[in-house]
């Protein structure tokens, strides 16, 4: 396959539609979902896709707020992703278990796809702007990985 970069505009508005369309998945399945565990998680997640789109947004208008998004320590992978079933779409049946699997692939795609377009820009801007972006959902994973630990894996 051929490297293919982007503009920095168009990067970050490729990640900005990523970002609602994360959001919109999200706040529909709110509606639909009849468990209340999964519903407040649901909100939780649209909240952060919401952050996220606003913090690409800064950087459209200000092209240094880049070096705001991804900061800080990425946290251990628990790598409970590689062993849950992929959950490709939410329904009103949809468990708590069932959401957070549903996050978990997702997360872990995003990381995928800014890995690929960071590599296609290896040694320019852009691939600075994947890599914070691909550390954003690193982070992103990590939390929801541990919080599924901790609800739904019991210890010895």
């Amino acid at each position: 396959m051929e490297d293919f970069c982007m503009f920095f505009e168009e990067a970050l508005k490729v990640a900005i539609k990523g970002e609602e369309d994360a959001f919109n998945t999200y706040f529909n399945a709110i509606k639909k979902v009849e468990n209340k565990a999964a519903k407040e998680l649901l909100k939780e997640l649209a909240k952060e896709e919401l952050e996220h789109k606003h913090k690409l947004e800064l950087a459209l208008i200000d092209e240094d707020y880049i070096l705001n998004i991804g900061t800080g320590s990425i946290p251990k992978n628990f790598s409970i992703a590689d062993f849950l079933v992929d959950k490709n779409k939410i329904n009103e049946k949809s468990s708590l278990q069932d959401i957070y699997s549903y996050a978990i692939s997702s997360e872990k795609k995003a990381i995928n796809f800014y890995s690929i377009l960071m590599n296609s820009c290896s040694g320019s801007k852009m691939s600075f702007l994947f890599e914070k972006l691909r550390d954003e959902e690193k982070k992103h994973l990590s939390k929801l990985e541990k919080d599924y630990e901790d609800t739904f894996i019991q210890e010895n």
